[in-house]
């Protein structure tokens, strides 16, 4: 991978999964209250940076 491609993988892969995880418990009906729906966007997307520790730190190398 190319210095450019690495974040743009980072930055969608990110959206896509805040994304999915939104919409499953809106189809499951877990919850629809703004500030739990915003919670769990939140927590999705500090998974999702967890995940991706070692590029993120490879691109500030």
């Amino acid at each position: 991978m190319n210095k450019i491609e690495k974040p743009i993988n980072i930055i969608t892969s990110s959206i896509f999964n805040v994304a999915f995880s939104l919409g499953i418990t809106s189809l499951f009906e877990i919850t629809s209250n703004l500030p739990t729906m915003i919670a769990i966007g939140v927590l999705t997307e500090i998974m999702t940076l967890i995940a991706y520790k070692e590029e993120i730190k490879s691109l500030f190398k």
